[in-house]
């Protein structure tokens, strides 16, 4: 989708007020027998906030922003895919916000990333869509499933001038 703009704003005894701006992305929806996919992301995303219950006025800024989830939605005995991701890239905050974790500006105030990619295969043990079956499982009587294997395809952790990263496979047995 293409760029956008929101405001809203509340008035009262309580006050809020929001701008936001973004510059596009994507909403991806699919569901089938084989699972459920979410894929969204937005693109240079501006936020202002501020509220009678906010102390002082926010501005934030980030380069990107997305949320992936891949699920199975039906029982099987065999091994299905599943997947999560978050990205929050450029993550940028007031100086004002930082000056309350660190008052004596001795960490670099650059923008913050954070991204997780999770891919794995494990086995759904309930069909989610029964309400007997999901009653069951919320009673314990049922497991919801199998954890066999997660992959981390990116950790990625910048802030503070300090950077983490990692990858790896995990097994279960």
């Amino acid at each position: 989708y293409t760029g956008g703009n929101s405001a809203i704003s509340v008035t009262g005894s309580d006050s809020f007020d929001m701008q936001t701006s973004s510059k596009g992305g994507n909403f991806g929806v699919n569901m089938s027998a084989e699972g459920l996919s979410y894929d969204v992301g937005q693109r240079d995303i501006t936020i202002d906030v501020s509220g009678s219950e906010i102390p002082f006025p926010l501005a934030l800024t980030m380069a990107e922003t997305g949320f992936k989830l891949l699920m199975p939605v039906t029982p099987s005995d065999e091994e299905q895919d599943f997947g999560l991701g978050i990205t929050l890239r450029d993550f940028a905050v007031p100086d004002m916000l930082w000056g309350m974790v660190d008052p004596t500006g001795t960490l670099p105030h650059d923008p913050a990333t954070i991204v997780l990619d999770l891919a794995g295969k494990g086995k759904l043990l309930f069909d989610m869509f029964d309400p007997k079956a999901v009653e069951a499982l919320e009673d314990g009587e049922q497991d919801p499933g199998e954890l066999n294997a997660v992959s981390i395809n990116e950790l990625l952790v910048s802030a503070a001038g300090a950077k983490l990263t990692g990858t790896g496979d995990f097994t279960f047995n």
